[in-house]
C-alpha cells in the first residue's frame, strides 16, 4: 500500500496538530523554573563545555571524529570483563547529529550529521542500521553503522518524533506527531510501505516482544493506541494520564515472571500509568517526579526506569509490585534512557548538557559521564532491540 499524497505534499489542511511541536516548551520553563527554586538533588556537570565554532548542524552526511573525553573512571569493563565494544548512540537536537558512543572505551568517537532536530532513534535487531526522525527538517535518516553514514533520507510531511524497529527487523514504524499517523519503513528497499491512523500527537512509540502489537503514546489525546502489526489496525484505545510522552514495554513472559505490561509516562500530572496486555486496562497508576518524560525496561524485566526533567533523577519501578522502590540522580535535566546489553549500566541523556550520565545499575552508583552533541535527547543502544528480540 502506497502513501497517500497528503503525507508527502503539504497542505496546511493536513496541519491539524501544527503546535503539538510547541508544546514541550512552556512545560520546560516551567520545569526550569521548579528546578531553580526547589532543592534538588543531582550530579554536577564536570567538565561542562561552551559551544564553539566545532559544533555543527545538518551537512554532508559523514562522520567526523569528535575529541569527546569521558570523566570517571569507567573503563568499559564490568566485572573485569570488556563489553566487546557494543557502541551506543544519541540523537543531538541541537547540533543536528547523532553521537556514536564506544562503551569499551566510554568515550564518543564519531559525529553523524542528520536533519535538523532529531528525536527518536531505534537500531535494527542486527546492528547494521539506525534509523533518526528529525522533527524540524522532517525526514528520516537510515545510517550505516559499519561506516557512520547516511545512506538515505527521507522527506515525510508532518513533524516525526518516536522510532521502533520490529524484533525480527522486517518494519520500521516511526510515529509522526502533526499527521497523527504511523509510518512503516521496510528496511530491505529503505522507502514507506503503508501507514495507519493512530491517537492524536504521538510522542512515544513500543513495539511488544513478539512484535505482534505496536502501542503509540498520544500526547494531544492522553490515550495509548493499540495495534495489530500484521494487519495495521486499531485494536484497543486505552486512557492513560495527562500529556502521555515516553512509552515501554517488558519482556515476553519467562517463568515466574509478571505479566507483559506496558509502562507510559504521563509528562503533564507527574504519573506512569500501567497497562496489562492482555486486558488493555489500566492496573495501576505510579506516582514519580516531576515532569517525567521517559521510561526504559530493563533488560530482564524487573524494573522500569522514569526520567524526571525538573526533578534530576530516575524513580525506579519494581514491576512486580508496580511501586517505586528506589529515586536516584541522574544528572540535570535527563531525558532519554537505555541500557547497555546485560542491564548492569544505565545510560541518560541530559537535555541540557552536552553528555549522559552512566549509572551503575547493581548499586545506583554514578560511573561517569560521556561528552555527546549539544542536547542530547533519546538513546538508542543493543539492549534496545535484543532486550525483546533474544525473548524469542
Amino acid at each position: 500500500m502506497g502513501l497517500p499524497s497528503y503525507l508527502t505534499q503539504r497542505p496546511l489542511s493536513q496541519l491539524r496538530d501544527w503546535a503539538c511541536a510547541w508544546t514541550l516548551l512552556p512545560a520546560l520553563v516551567l520545569g526550569l523554573a521548579i528546578s531553580v527554586a526547589a532543592t534538588t538533588t543531582g550530579y554536577a556537570t564536570p567538565g561542562a563545555t561552551t559551544p564553539d565554532a566545532t559544533d555543527r548542524g545538518p551537512g554532508s552526511p559523514t562522520a567526523s571524529v569528535l575529541d569527546g573525553s569521558f570523566d570517571g573512571s569507567f573503563d568499559g569493563r564490568i566485572d573485569g570483563t570488556f563489553l566487546e565494544g557494543i557502541p551506543l548512540y544519541v540523537t543531538n537536537t541541537n547540533t543536528s547529529s547523532v553521537s556514536a558512543v564506544a562503551t569499551d572505551s566510554g568515550s564518543a568517537y564519531a559525529d553523524i550529521p542528520v536533519g535538523w532536530a532529531p528525536r527518536g532513534i531505534a537500531i535494527s535487531p542486527d546492528l547494521s542500521r539506525l534509523y533518526v526522525a528529525s522533527l524540524e527538517s522532517r525526514s528520516i535518516s537510515v545510517i550505516d553503522t559499519a561506516t557512520n553514514a547516511v545512506i538515505k533520507t527521507l522527506p515525510v510531511f508532518g513533524f516525526p518524533r518516536g522510532v521502533a524497529v520490529a524484533p525480527d527487523g522486517n518494519r520500521v514504524y516511526i510515529g509522526d506527531q502533526a499527521l497523527s499517523v504511523v509510518l512503516v519503513l521496510d528496511p530491505a528497499s529503505n522507502n514507506f510501505v503503508d501507514y495507519f491512523e493512530v491517537g492524536r500527537g504521538p510522542y512515544g512509540i513500543a513495539v511488544s516482544g513478539d512484535g505482534s502489537r505496536l502501542y503509540t503514546a498520544n500526547r494531544r489525546a492522553d490515550t495509548v493506541s493499540v495495534i495489530n502489526t500484521a494487519t495495521n489496525q486499531l485494536i484497543a484505545t486505552v486512557p492513560v494520564g495527562d500529556l502521555p510522552h515516553g512509552i515501554a514495554v517488558t519482556p515476553l513472559n519467562e517463568l515466574g515472571a509478571p505479566p507483559v505490561q506496558i509502562y507510559v509516562v504521563n509528562f503533564g500530572d507527574g504519573t506512569v500509568s500501567v497497562i496489562d496486555a492482555e486486558t488493555n486496562r489500566v492496573i495501576a497508576t505510579v506516582e514519580v517526579g516531576i515532569l517525567p518524560v521517559w521510561v526504559a525496561v530493563a533488560p530482564d524485566g524487573s524494573r522500569a526506569y522514569v526520567s524526571n526533567l525538573a526533578s534530576h533523577t530516575l524513580s525506579v519501578i519494581d514491576t512486580a509490585t508496580n511501586r517505586v522502590v528506589d529515586t536516584i540522580p541522574a544528572g540535570q535535566f535527563p531525558f532519554g534512557v537505555t541500557f547497555n546489553h546485560d542491564g548492569s549500566r544505565i545510560y541518560v541523556a541530559n537535555q541540557l548538557a552536552r553528555h549522559i550520565t552512566v549509572i551503575d545499575s547493581r548499586s545506583y552508583a554514578l560511573v561517569g559521564t560521556v561528552e555527546v552533541g549539544i542536547g542530547p535527547f533519546a538513546i538508542a543502544a543493543p539492549a534496545n532491540a535484543s532486550q525483546v528480540f533474544s525473548q524469542k
